[in-house]
């Protein structure tokens, strides 16, 4: 049973990981200079909606700290943006959620826009030297996100599985 735990809490951190590697290393081999879809994001989005529990804020926090590694961001930017994410999402999937793929890749392409939102802002009032508009490089991060949602929503439901759909739901009235 501890293995188990221990595999729910390790798999999606080592994922994310693999995810950064991919990202750094393999995207620029194959793509050039085309901005990479941000699949580290992705991985911790599934977790913001599938493991609703007090101990995915952790996770998240352990995460971005991962991440932190393959990314100029400092942790002060990284930690805050990751939290105001996460909390939307949790407050977005309690009222309007359904299970699938598509739901996932709606929530993964909506999380990049807003993360690259929360990013901005935060970088306005938390750096001297806010971060630049980049334009297309973001605008391309968001429509990447798409693809790179389906091949991490199959990735990470064969890794871990996801809480079941009561858990994740409140039931009121009973239906």
């Amino acid at each position: 049973m501890w293995t188990r735990r221990l595999w729910g809490i390790f798999a999606p951190l080592l994922v994310l990981v693999l995810c950064c590697g991919f990202q750094t290393v393999w995207w620029p081999s194959l793509m050039g200079n085309l901005p990479s879809p941000a699949a580290w994001l992705l991985v911790l989005v599934w977790l913001s909606l599938y493991r609703p529990d007090p101990f995915t804020i952790i996770l998240i926090y352990a995460g971005g700290f991962l991440a932190s590694a393959f990314t100029t961001m400092p942790l002060r930017m990284m930690f805050p943006s990751l939290l105001i994410l996460h909390v939307l999402i949790a407050i977005t999937r309690e009222r309007v959620f359904w299970t699938g793929v598509s739901y996932f890749i709606l929530a993964a392409v909506c999380s990049t826009a807003v993360y690259q939102v929360i990013l901005m802002v935060l970088s306005a009032f938390l750096e001297r030297h806010y971060i630049n508009w980049l334009p297309f490089e973001r605008i391309m991060q968001i429509l990447l996100a798409a693809p790179m949602a389906y091949l991490i929503y199959f990735l990470m439901g064969a890794v871990i599985r996801p809480l079941p759909a009561e858990s994740r739901t409140t039931e009121e009235g009973g239906a």
